[in-house]
């Protein structure tokens, strides 16, 4: 374990002739630092404090900072946010993959009028319902949550979160998570870079669900009916579907062939009487069905072995299914009512028959003899 002393610090200061009065920014990362010291006392003028990678485990000793700008405190062991309300010139918190689990600690932070980022990505507190409309909405001096830019809408949108969930978030009980006290073992230094690599990949897949809503914003918006009230007919999933009616049942059937992996959850059947909408993950199709529908006893269902999605529809009564028509083979039935005529006649000669036709044929085209009297 190391302790924050003056020698360690006076060692870090070398870009700053050791002097530790005027000393602005230090590096103390990776040093198994289990509590913040002697900072208050001797660098009293620090605006940049790099922390991350030790193993503390409470925000302290910080009050005299005031000039302190940026605090790194990313990868350690702290469960609460506290005692950082006198630190009133910082304008970037830094408290990644920590065990920070009620996001109601930054309240802490309301009077540090110049904050404008805050990291809390990979604590437990993210994963709790209406984490992000919460800091929002209690730190509206924010500019940048997790890396990501908060916007005008977004604030509007988490004010209404907050105001209509608020007595469920006060009502939230966060049990203190208990974590093995540490031993500076290798295992460790192991886990603090497993969490920034969670960290990391959770950043990742945010970014990329936030790219991808933003991307079907549009497709989601789309109206139902053109301008002369006409259903429009799109399919943004890029699954193969089929429309087609059962005379035995009296039904229209709709099948989309989706992946098996594919959590129904992700699904979204709207039947109407004329058209049908489905939305696989927020991306939409939508078709007119050839018949009226009732919808009433409507059935979807999903085939285990396939994936597929089927749904049935039955017709409005005055609609009528008629059964499928077979095809109809003239080559067929030219064949058997050959075989009968020479079944009926007998033999049948086509030379006789044509040779004949072409006499007559040719009989007619001559002129009438008048006889001479």
């Amino acid at each position: 374990m190391v302790v924050i002393t003056p020698e360690l610090l006076r060692k870090r200061a070398e870009h700053n002739e050791m002097i530790l009065s005027t000393l602005e920014e230090v590096t103390l990362h990776q040093f198994k630092i289990r509590k913040i010291e002697a900072l208050g006392t001797y660098c009293k003028r620090l605006k940049i404090l790099y922390l991350q990678n030790n193993r503390i485990t409470k925000i302290e000793g910080l009050n005299k900072l005031k000039s302190l700008e940026y605090l790194n405190l990313a990868i350690n062991r702290i469960d609460v946010i506290e005692n950082l309300e006198r630190c009133e010139s910082l304008s970037k918190l830094d408290l990644t993959a920590n065990y920070i689990g009620d996001y109601r600690g930054v309240k802490c932070l309301q009077g540090l009028e110049f904050l404008s980022d805050l990291y809390l990505l990979g604590n437990p507190c993210c994963k709790v319902p209406h984490y992000r409309a919460y800091v929002i909405s209690t730190l509206p001096q924010l500019k940048l949550l997790d890396g990501t830019e908060i916007t005008r809408p977004e604030r509007i949108v988490a004010a209404q979160t907050i105001a209509s969930h608020g007595q469920y978030i006060d009502s939230l009980d966060f049990p203190s998570l208990d974590h093995p006290e540490s031993d500076g073992s290798d295992y460790e230094d192991n886990d603090a870079a497993e969490k920034l690599r969670t960290a990391a990949r959770q950043t990742k897949a945010d970014d990329i669900d936030r790219e991808a809503a933003t991307q079907m914003k549009g497709k989601r918006d789309r109206p139902c009916a053109s301008n002369d009230y006409r259903v429009l007919q799109f399919n943004d999933t890029e699954f193969e579907y089929l429309l087609s009616e059962e005379h035995a049942t009296q039904c229209v059937v709709f099948e989309m062939a989706l992946p098996v992996h594919l959590d129904t959850s992700h699904c979204e059947v709207e039947v109407h009487p004329t058209w049908i909408r489905v939305e696989v993950k927020h991306k939409p199709l939508q078709l007119r069905l050839p018949r009226e529908v009732r919808t009433e006893g409507v059935t979807a269902r999903r085939v285990g072995m396939t994936g597929i999605l089927r749904v049935h529809m039955h017709v409005e009564e005055g609609q009528y299914i008629p059964p499928p028509v077979e095809p109809y083979t003239p080559q067929d039935e030219g064949e058997e009512s050959g075989t009968e005529s020479e079944g009926e006649g007998g033999h049948h000669d086509p030379e006789s028959q044509s040779s004949g036709s072409d006499s007559d044929s040719d009989m007619s085209d001559l002129p009438q003899l008048v006889g001479r009297e």
